[in-house]
């Protein structure tokens, strides 16, 4: 899938970190999380909530998963937008379709009881959904569910042992033997390089898994400085 960009122009709000070509690939040489961020705000600008629509004084800010994190959701720019810290709390891992119809709610004076029902309600659901199907919610043309594992390179020198040690890889573990999957895909650049997900895959090398899920961003390119 191609990673949404801005235009070649906002390069200099991308410091050293990245730089957008003229063939619109977005060349990663530092932190790819601060980029994606500086992406986004170039994307949306950092001036208005993109949920409630006020103003937003840049200090407050913050970075909105699109689709919730707890069933797939991912840091691409795609996934992401500017919101206020009050949205970004209200609509949590809600899907837009569910956050909206919780907003019709609270508006038409819906006593919060039957609000804080609701979002329950809609959590189980997603979650229920996501163990039925073995899918996340994200739109099917952004993952590939059967990704060879041995086609992931990785960048710089890969200690598994020192993986296996790691919070993050518990977390993966826990969560992958509860769902009997990951919460989350894998993301690699367009050479098979991974940017982000390397609990996930250690537990794939370490437990035999062949395919992993994976987000493939066919403009986007890891160069790490040496």
């Amino acid at each position: 899938m191609f990673m949404d960009l801005p235009t070649p122009d906002c390069n200099g709000n991308l410091g050293s970190d990245a730089q957008i070509t003229d063939s619109g690939i977005l060349i990663v040489h530092g932190s790819y999380n601060r980029t994606i961020r500086n992406l986004s705000r170039a994307i949306w600008g950092d001036e208005i909530c993109q949920y409630c629509l006020k103003p937003i004084k840049k200090h407050r800010l913050t970075i909105e998963h699109i689709y919730g994190r707890e069933f797939g959701g991912v840091d691409i720019t795609n996934c992401l937008t500017i919101v206020c810290p009050k949205c970004n709390a209200d609509k949590d891992d809600l899907t837009i379709e569910q956050y909206v119809k919780l907003l019709d709610m609270i508006k038409n004076g819906e006593p919060k009881k039957n609000c804080l029902k609701f979002r329950a309600t809609c959590r189980q659901e997603n979650l229920n959904t996501v163990l039925s199907e073995k899918r996340f919610l994200l739109p099917d043309n952004w993952v590939d569910y059967n990704f060879p594992v041995k086609e992931i390179q990785i960048n710089g020198v890969f200690n598994p042992k020192e993986a296996v040690k790691t919070k993050n890889y518990k977390k993966v573990k826990r969560v992958y033997n509860q769902r009997g999957m990951f919460k989350n895909p894998l993301i690699v650049d367009r050479r098979g390089f991974l940017i982000d997900g390397t609990a996930s895959y250690t537990f794939a090398r370490k437990n035999g898994l062949l395919e992993v899920p994976v987000i493939l961003l066919d403009n986007v390119e890891i160069q790490r400085k040496k």
